[in-house]
């Protein structure tokens, strides 16, 4: 596998970069990583796709610096999960994942004490803005009528979050969660504003993917 990629790799290089070049010259990007070994070593495969395209690319390093080598000075909205190697990113121009702040409610849903109330208040109102995406996506495509059915779970969950930040031993396994989270949190939104083509969730189904087919 590892001889077959890399005669793959030198065969495609020309179309590699051009189809690289194609995919951040996009509003939107879908970036993401994941493990994977050649010759037994460890390495990243990284991805950058869009609706229309996927480029990936086998690296030395899961870094930041490997981030910034793959997407360089990217200028438009960049869709990820929140690894803090995609922390320098300007909330502003990024869309943090919602599947991925799906399963962290899920998961504190099944702790203790406050920490499960968090979470089984907090799971719903990932569903609801899930239920919202799509009703926009496959059926009415009204931007004003998505951004009226968020604002509320906009208010409900800012008000959960802000609850579960202070400094306490009733918080301390949820309050990080809850204020990173308030450190992004015009990133959770970029959906409702911006083009069509972007979403609400990573590429890591695409990346999942390809790791395991490797």
């Amino acid at each position: 596998m590892d001889a077959i990629c890399q005669r793959t790799s030198q065969a495609l290089a020309g179309p590699h970069l051009q189809l690289q070049d194609w995919v951040l010259d996009q509003g939107s990007v879908h970036v993401d990583e994941t493990g994977w070994r050649t010759s037994g070593e460890g390495r990243a495969l990284w991805t950058a796709t869009t609706p229309a395209a996927a480029f990936f690319q086998i690296a030395e390093h899961c870094n930041r610096e490997q981030f910034n080598a793959l997407i360089g000075a990217y200028a438009g909205i960049v869709v990820s999960d929140r690894w803090n190697g995609y922390s320098h990113l300007d909330p502003n121009q990024r869309q943090v994942c919602w599947s991925h702040r799906q399963r962290d409610f899920r998961r504190h849903a099944d702790g203790l004490a406050e920490q499960k109330t968090f979470g089984e208040h907090g799971l719903p109102l990932t569903g609801r803005v899930f239920a919202a995406g799509r009703a926009y996506q496959h059926e009415h495509h009204d931007r004003d009528r998505l951004k009226r059915e968020i604002a509320p779970i906009q208010t409900e969950l800012r008000a959960l979050l802000e609850a579960a930040g202070p400094k306490s031993r009733r918080t301390r396994w949820h309050r990080r969660f809850a204020n990173n989270l308030l450190k992004v949190w015009p990133a959770l939104w970029t959906f409702t504003t911006i083009a069509e083509h972007a979403s609400y969730y990573s590429s890591r189904r695409v990346v999942a993917g390809a790791g395991a087919a490797g």
